[in-house]
């Protein structure tokens, strides 16, 4: 494995500013109850793709939908079209959402991770038993989404960051992984990102204790915190799992601003290994003695929730669905995901009544499935 150290600018805004500037920006549609997406680019020009011709669109792009005046972006990323369309009705559910919304905007990155940021980590990295580990490719008949490439040393999981700080230009970003739903339509979910613009904290994960043992499967960042967590994330970047540079970052910035003393100390451990020592490794330190301690690190708070009416959907892999749908006369089939097809549904823990929440999804996805 060839590992680059220092190619990217020493910067991380630079690095990250210089990345974006080779990223397309646009604007995208989408059809209701057939797989389309229309992207719309800055000079008006537009190209639409479905599951059929996605291996049409060859550049990155990181697209929002509608005007620019919603002050929240909901965000999605995905490395390719291929694997947007496999999460249609997923994707199409929080942009149905987002469109009903008042404050909300949906949004999506469309590519792989930029080479300067897969191939290349930093000297933290270098001599981390992490990076000495490596990490398995998929061997399988698809190539996993995260694997970015077979020279790379870090995965897709690291894109989140670069298209939340492309985001942050146009107000707060509330991240979800792909594969998120929305099981609360209503008041829940929007009062949640209400509640998120209007207060003081500008990086929120979900409550965690200690409060650095966080997933980054969904966040909220806004303000000058959220654009400097975003770059540090992935100055960081070190392997496969994002969740390794992550914890790092929470660790190194709240060192930065008093609130502990910290060495790198998980660079001396691998990801699997910091992964258990949330009870030896600054165990004491929570989001309520974070506001004591250290209260202009504004980061985190347990009266917020990220992701209320939102709930984490694990589906098994033989648990699939054919969406049949028809262009230019010519059928197609496009194998999607049924969290009610058997042998995996319900996951996140995010919603207190499974029974509501079940309920609600079923009508969507068999309505979905059904038209």
């Amino acid at each position: 494995m060839v590992v680059l150290v220092g190619a990217v600018a020493a910067d991380p805004h630079v690095a990250m500013r210089s990345a974006l500037a080779k990223v397309a920006r646009c604007q995208f549609r989408v059809r209701a109850w057939a797989p389309s997406l229309e992207i719309v680019f800055a000079n008006r020009t537009s190209k639409y793709f479905a599951p059929h011709n996605a291996s049409a669109l060859r550049q990155r792009v990181v697209c929002r939908r509608g005007s620019g005046k919603k002050s929240t972006s909901l965000l999605m990323v995905a490395n390719d079209l291929k694997y947007l369309f496999r999460f249609w009705p997923y994707f199409l559910q929080k942009v149905m959402w987002a469109d009903e919304s008042k404050n909300v905007a949906s949004s999506v990155w469309i590519g792989e991770l930029p080479e300067e940021f897969a191939t290349t980590v930093g000297d933290e990295c270098r001599d981390s038993p992490e990076l000495a580990e490596g990490w398995m490719h998929h061997t399988g008949p698809y190539r996993s989404y995260y694997e970015r490439s077979r020279g790379a040393v870090n995965s897709n999981h690291h894109i989140k960051t670069l298209a939340a700080y492309a985001m942050l230009d146009y107000g707060g970003v509330f991240y979800a992984d792909l594969d998120y739903v929305v099981v609360d339509w209503g008041w829940r979910a929007a009062a949640t990102v209400a509640k998120l613009e209007n207060s003081v904290v500008e990086v929120l994960f979900n409550s965690a204790s200690p409060m650095w043992h966080v997933k980054g499967r969904t966040f909220y960042v806004k303000g000058w915190l959220g654009r400097e967590f975003m770059a540090t994330w992935l100055f960081y970047r070190c392997g496969f799992k994002d969740q390794y540079s992550l914890w790092h970052t929470i660790l190194e910035l709240a060192d930065r601003f008093g609130c502990l003393k910290y060495d790198g100390e998980i660079m001396n451990h691998t990801y699997k290994e910091f992964k258990h020592l949330q009870d030896v490794l600054y165990h004491d330190v929570s989001c309520e003695n974070r506001k004591i301690r250290c209260p202009d690190f504004h980061f985190c708070d347990d009266d917020l929730r990220v992701g209320a009416g939102f709930d984490h959907r694990m589906v098994a892999a033989t648990a699939n669905r054919t969406l049949e749908y028809y262009d230019g006369g010519i059928r197609y089939g496009l194998v999607v995901p049924d969290p009610f097809g058997g042998g995996g549904g319900g996951g996140g823990g995010n919603d207190d009544d499974d029974a509501d929440a079940d309920f609600f999804l079923a009508k969507f996805f068999h309505n979905f499935y059904d038209n």
